[in-house]
């Protein structure tokens, strides 16, 4: 609360200078100016009087009053009375932030400890209700259950009346007596639907409130509800003993009214001063509420997850670590606690607290910071799977890695910003193969829930951040590989996943399904194909899974639609993959601009890859050797260096297709080609009707070179082909080079003399070598 100490602090440097300065010089000379000011006509026009304002306003993007939003927000201070005072202050302000009241109130007055309570309201997805192992990527389609929603209330309930709150805040003692809280009341609303999402709306009125206290109250039943922890965890956190309770993000906190009952029974009657109640603002504060606060939570919650994404750090509390012999139940489980136990269970408690803000600075908005904290925090969260098991908790403790890794993925999966150097970082502890097996869990986890939360939209942050770190994964090819481990093993446990090999590749394999099922960026579509054949291929089971993507890698075009067919085209030589449409689809891409393009000659090695089976049917082989003699005719000669040799070698792999060349029925006869250039299917163009006759016209090439090399087709063709591979990268800069270099067989006369008459005597040229004898 904004207190008129706080509204008036920005006088006191003033009044400092006054006092320290005197009246001399110019000091003395503002101070007279100012009190000619005082005694103007318009300060006794207008006089000065104590009022309170009431403020809503968004909490997103600002600091200070905790973060949160309001929207009955009081704050106390002294105002010149002007006309229309209100809505001139509002015309200085942002949207975001309005002045919705103004009231007179007594010269005494403070809006801070005049308050008798406050009431709060928290609105959340009720998947925060789900068992903790509901998928939380369907989070959209969950729906709160009656009989669920009456045992949040009823574990709301039992905060109301006075307890220790010292678990529910930092820096206060156990038996600080200002840890002590009244709460009149806590209770959960019926559940609505908004942006295609539950959300549900928590109510809490109490005398007064610590810092994250609310979000803790909050926080705790959330992992009683999820299940992590039992009823009693709400007792024992008002005893002696430190408890790990988690905070709820604040994102839905908003204060919803100030209460100041005394003051209102006091003075509200007395003809004077009004009641500090706002009925009549009632139509404003809802109107506020349902344009900026109530969007604002709805619209970043489905899009950054900030509840999905801490409930994923719930594991990593211990909320039984601290429990004392003081309950029967862990009497009987882990019987009474030495004072060095109970000082291990206070350490821990305050390193979980350390390793959350740890986790929350990798998020933070400055670079420096992050780049700081993220070693750092994995140091704490990797080196945490080695603690040993505190004594009666069992062999389940020493494996702490899993619930460690997941919030720090859950981090570096960033959907703002470019994580890739704190990613770089990260790389070296996937090198551990615990520590990799359970990234790629967490991994797949949180794209699947992610993606689905923003219905399969392209997200190129969060996708490149994906797919960065799923690219810094290397798999290891045997068993016997699979030596360096986080987590030291004193014996091998048959069901410890992260030992066996097999296990490796099928989180491998369904992490990179789960990630490629989704549409990509069209620059990530190269990055993925260009490292599918090395590093993906080999370590999945059934590699025509990959079908899917490939398909949808082709439609984007260019370049993409090439190297996906390179990926279909192993999946059918080397994975038995039936794919009918294959050559269809290649013969499409051949069009004018493949001579033109940067990745001319990686296309035609793989064209010249794809076709060089001496089994392909020749009505293809013909579709294509006809199309590529047609797109000749308007090629650079560079690459018709290089298409010649290539349409050649097609008619020397089949010789069927040599009836393209030699046709004697199309021998000085005028007629239609029968080749159907605008047809998509190479089985529905006619080209075995028709003959290569544009190699024929090639023949007359202004180049030379390419008019030599279209007459091969003059003489029978040899067995041996072609070789083409120096010849895919020929640029028109490397032939005119070529051509200059050349050195000539025979000398070219580049100059003569002309005759002007029979003979010129003995002197001219035609004199030295003619005479008439």
């Amino acid at each position: 609360m904004m207190s008129e100490e706080s509204a008036n602090m920005l006088t006191k440097p003033l009044k400092r200078v006054e006092e320290g300065n005197g009246e001399s010089g110019e000091n003395g000379h503002i101070r007279k100016k100012l009190k000619s000011v005082e005694q103007t006509g318009d300060e006794r026009k207008h006089p000065k009087r104590k009022v309170v304002l009431l403020l809503a306003y968004s909490g997103k993007g600002y600091y200070g009053m905790q973060g949160v939003s309001a929207a009955g927000q009081v704050v106390s201070l002294k105002l010149w009375m002007i006309e229309d005072v209100m809505e001139k202050i509002n015309s200085n302000l942002p949207p975001q932030i309005r002045v919705l009241g103004l009231k007179r109130v007594t010269g005494g007055f403070n809006s801070k400890n005049s308050c008798d309570a406050r009431t709060y309201s928290y609105m959340l997805p009720t998947v925060a209700f789900s068992p903790k192992d509901y998928d939380t990527k369907n989070s959209a389609a969950f729906r709160l259950e009656p009989e669920t929603l009456q045992r949040v209330n009823r574990l709301f309930g039992s905060y109301k009346g006075t307890h220790n709150f010292h678990n529910f805040t930092s820096q206060k003692a156990a038996r600080d007596p200002s840890a002590r809280r009244y709460i009149t009341e806590m209770s959960c609303g019926e559940p609505f639907v908004r942006g295609g999402a539950e959300f549900a709306e928590i109510t809490v009125r109490g005398q007064s409130f610590m810092m994250h206290q609310i979000r803790k109250m909050i926080g705790l039943v959330i992992a009683v509800v999820k299940g992590y922890s039992g009823d009693e965890v709400l007792k024992r956190s008002w005893g002696e003993e430190k408890v790990d309770v988690p905070k709820a993000p604040g994102l839905g906190l908003v204060l919803e009214k100030v209460h100041f009952d005394r003051y209102n029974k006091r003075f509200g009657g007395d003809g004077l001063h009004e009641c500090l109640e706002w009925t009549e603002e009632e139509q404003a504060i809802l109107a506020f509420k349902e344009e900026h606060i109530y969007p604002s939570i709805v619209v970043t919650e489905c899009q950054e997850g900030s509840m999905a994404n801490w409930m994923a750090t719930l594991p990593i509390h211990d909320f039984e670590a601290t429990a004392t012999g003081a309950q029967d139940k862990d009497r009987e489980q882990v019987g009474d606690r030495s004072a060095n136990e109970k000082y291990c269970m206070f350490m821990r408690h305050r390193y979980n607290g350390c390793l959350e803000l740890l986790l929350e600075h990798i998020s933070h908005e400055s670079y420096q910071i992050k780049a700081r904290e993220c070693p750092v925090c994995t140091d704490e969260v990797c080196l945490h799977g080695r603690e040993v098991p505190s004594p009666g908790f069992g062999l389940e403790r020493t494996l702490q890695l899993p619930k460690r890794t997941h919030p720090v993925v859950e981090r570096l999966l960033s959907q703002k910003e470019d994580m890739a150097v704190l990613i770089s970082r990260f790389q070296e502890y996937l090198e551990m193969e615990d520590v990799r097996y359970y990234v790629m869990s967490s991994v797949r986890e949180n794209v699947g829930r992610v993606m689905d939360k923003s219905k399969g939209a392209v997200m190129p942050i969060y996708q490149n951040n994906v797919f960065t770190l799923l690219s810094n994964i290397n798999m290891p090819s045997q068993e016997s590989e699979l030596t360096n481990y986080l987590v030291k093993q004193e014996a091998k446990h048959e069901d410890w996943k992260a030992a066996k090999l097999k296990e490796h590749k099928r989180a491998f394999e369904r992490l990179w399904l789960g990630f490629l099922k989704y549409k990509l960026p069209s620059s990530m579509y190269k990055k993925v194909l260009v490292i599918l054949h090395d590093s993906i291929l080999p370590h999945i089971s059934n590699p025509t899974l990959m079908i899917d993507f490939l398909t949808a890698a082709y439609d984007v075009g260019g370049a993409i639609s090439l190297l996906a067919l390179n990926g279909m085209f192993v999946l059918i030589h080397q994975h038995n993959l039936d794919y009918p449409d294959f050559y269809k689809k290649l013969y499409s891409l051949l069009e004018p601009s493949v001579f033109h393009v940067k990745y001319r000659a990686r296309f035609f090695h793989l064209a010249n890859l794809f076709l060089s089976s001496t089994h392909l049917p020749v009505y293809l082989v013909a579709a294509f050797a006809k199309r590529l003699s047609r797109l000749a005719l308007t090629a650079p000669p560079a690459s018709l260096l290089m298409v010649l040799p290539f349409i050649c070698n097609l008619i020397r792999r089949h010789p069927a297709c040599r009836v393209l060349i030699h046709r004697p029925s199309a021998a000085d006869e005028a007629c239609v080609d029968p080749y159907l250039m605008e047809e998509e299917d190479p089985s529905q163009c006619h080209a075995l009707e028709s003959s290569l006759w544009e190699l024929q016209t090639l023949q007359k090439h202004y180049h030379p070179d390419v008019a030599k090399a279209a007459m091969a087709i003059n003489k029978p063709l040899s067995q041996q082909e072609d070789d083409i591979s120096e010849l895919l990268e020929l640029s028109t800069y490397e032939l005119m080079e070529r051509d200059l270099k050349q050195k000539q067989s025979k000398t070219v006369p580049l100059e003569f003399d002309p005759a002007t008459q029979l003979l010129q005597g003995s002197v001219g040229v035609l004199g030295l070598n003619f005479s008439l004898e």
